[in-house]
């Protein structure tokens, strides 16, 4: 399942799957609470939306639970073994027969925002943080076609992200750090986060706790095409 960034006009472009799938007689899943993390064998997930009906079932992928109907905008979903829920499918099954599906994903404080409207409007939706260590990223930096990064910081404490970038042979260019509180969220161009980067370089990445990084490559045209920074063995 593997979509990574959605749009608030609705667009989705391709590494986690898209926060909604399709709505049918007017019920629609609006919100999951927690975002993210492990819910407990017998908590509770809140689901808000609209247009519920008794007889409501919030289906949770590959975990049996239990629906209670609160209201026509809420339900309350407990799940029979720990569940997680960082971009995994949730799937309404009204009372009504309509159905919707929805994907959880943790959403970051921004610490800093682009000037690129595909970025800034765009919300990244991650994978699990990797490993403190290394990762690199080929980096567009000018033309019509250019990269963008996405850190975010998972954990309850503060951490730097150390960005060097380096030319095509290796050598060492422009350098940065990037400040990241928990729960804190940089998503920008290249230029923008390491003014002076060459047109085409390659961007190494050092993180020193596990941090939540997408790359996407995309021109103004609206193309968009994410992935992940590769770690450094």
């Amino acid at each position: 399942d593997a979509r990574t960034f959605r749009a608030p006009n609705g667009s989705s472009y391709d590494v986690l799957t898209q926060a909604a799938l399709f709505t049918a007689g007017g019920s629609a899943i609006n919100r999951v609470t927690p975002r993210a993390g492990t819910v407990p064998a017998g908590g509770t997930i809140d689901v808000t939306g609209v247009n519920f009906v008794p007889g409501a079932r919030v289906r949770l992928k590959d975990t049996a639970s239990t629906t209670t109907f609160i209201s026509s905008t809420q339900l309350q979903v407990t799940p029979s073994t720990p569940y997680r829920v960082d971009g995994t499918k949730i799937r309404l099954d009204n009372g009504d027969g309509s159905q919707d599906v929805h994907y959880s994903y943790r959403k970051g404080t921004p610490v800093r925002t682009s000037t690129v409207p595909l970025i800034r409007d765009a919300e990244p939706m991650f994978p699990d943080a990797g490993p403190a260590g290394d990762y690199y990223s080929f980096a567009f930096s000018s033309g019509s076609t250019r990269t963008a990064i996405a850190l975010q910081n998972p954990g309850t404490a503060a951490t730097t992200v150390s960005i060097q970038t380096l030319s095509l042979s290796l050598s060492p260019a422009a350098s940065t750090t990037v400040d990241l509180p928990p729960n804190g969220l940089v998503f920008l161009d290249a230029g923008e986060l390491v003014p002076g980067a060459s047109a085409a370089a390659i961007l190494r990445l050092r993180v020193t706790q596990p941090v939540q990084m997408l790359q996407m490559i995309y021109n103004n045209g609206g193309f968009a095409s994410p992935s992940l920074p590769q770690r450094i063995p």
